[in-house]
């Protein structure tokens, strides 16, 4: 099992002071005992999302910098994938967040803000060209994004779980169920979508300190 692990004390976050960075961490199913961890190489790196291909690799999406990193099974250490400007944070913004190999074989990611998709062509494991998707409505805060059969499930941290379609270099969006509080991954499992309610605002947002309530793992029959 892999699992994203950072440092967020800059956001007021306390967490053990051992923890410092962001790491892509591995965890024995069995026993629940670590088994590795790898850490993202700039000092401000935020390791959000992660996708793993047919071959096992693991690839890891880092919404502060412009990089997806890739571990291959029996890895010692993150490589730097894919990197490039259109990936890249805006200023006051939050870059590289969800991530899905598609039924083609290539990669698709998001960015947070400003809202954005991506496909990043695969060619022999290696990436290729990166082309923003033009969706058919604007996206609100794209987050977790997961395969689904020839499509994609897509989160909008505004409320949202989409069907995504893309073709060629154009995205059609629909929504499947709206009115989620503040969503921020999902699991397809069988012909159910279980949505995860982060309510981040409450922890590093305008309503840090505030009570958020009880929290939602939401199922959305498909």
């Amino acid at each position: 099992m892999f699992v994203c692990s950072n440092d967020l004390s800059g956001s007021g976050v306390a967490g053990p002071s051992e923890a410092k960075g962001a790491w892509l961490k591995t965890f024995d199913l069995a026993t629940g005992a670590l088994k590795a961890s790898f850490q993202l190489k700039e000092p401000k790196s935020l390791c959000n999302d992660i996708a793993i291909g047919g071959d096992g690799t693991a690839y890891v999406t880092d919404s502060f910098a412009p990089y997806i990193y890739s571990l291959k099974p029996g890895g010692t250490a993150l490589d730097v994938w894919a990197t490039d400007p259109l990936l890249a944070p805006a200023k006051d913004g939050v870059g590289l967040d969800g991530i899905a190999v598609g039924s083609d074989g290539h990669l698709y990611v998001t960015t947070f803000i400003p809202a954005k998709l991506f496909k990043i062509a695969v060619k022999d494991g290696k990436a290729g060209e990166i082309t923003e998707l033009k969706p058919s409505r604007p996206l609100d805060h794209a987050d977790a994004m997961r395969a689904f059969g020839g499509d994609f499930l897509l989160v909008e941290g505004a409320g949202r779980l989409d069907k995504v379609t893309v073709t060629g270099d154009e995205a059609k969006v629909d929504v499947i169920k709206d009115g989620l509080a503040e969503p921020v991954s999902v699991t397809q499992v069988g012909n159910t979508g279980w949505i995860a309610e982060g309510k981040l605002s409450y922890l590093i947002g305008p309503n840090k300190g505030k009570d958020p309530g009880p929290f939602a793992i939401t199922p959305v029959p498909k």
